[in-house]
């Protein structure tokens, strides 16, 4: 996946500097998260083999960015504040979604992005519903 399909087709507004500090790192995490799917025999050694990722690659960049960039691969994530105080006012930081569904191995991950790629595994009999929820 390149910044010109990125820009182009999904339409992302990241500079280029910014979309290429990220992008080859979360080509890795998306590989991570899909080969963690799968069976040991299914798992390839490039995620280009399993096919096209490109939108949740792009969700991805996005979400990553949005939630502490680089940072959030070395473990600090804008995901992790719960709650921030000053004199007299206290904001707690909350969401509906379980912190798995939110990250994977600690680092935000798009429940978007999740859901498309378990779609794309279980479409090419990857995936079993009994196998993954």
């Amino acid at each position: 996946m390149n910044y010109q399909y990125y820009v182009d087709t999904y339409k992302g507004e990241l500079d280029k500097p910014e979309f290429d500090r990220l992008i080859s790192k979360v080509e890795m995490l998306v590989k991570a998260y899909v080969d963690s799917l799968l069976r040991i025999e299914q798992i390839k050694d490039t995620l280009n083999e399993y096919g096209n990722f490109n939108d949740a690659l792009c969700l991805e960049v996005d979400y990553l960015q949005q939630n502490g960039g680089v940072n959030a691969l070395n473990g600090s994530s804008d995901l992790d504040i719960k709650q921030v105080q000053t004199s007299g006012y206290t904001f707690q930081i909350g969401s509906d979604l379980d912190e798995d569904e939110r990250s994977f191995n600690g680092i935000p991950f798009s429940p978007l992005a999740k859901s498309m790629i378990l779609t794309k595994l279980r479409k090419q009999g990857l995936l079993s519903m009994r196998w993954n929820t």
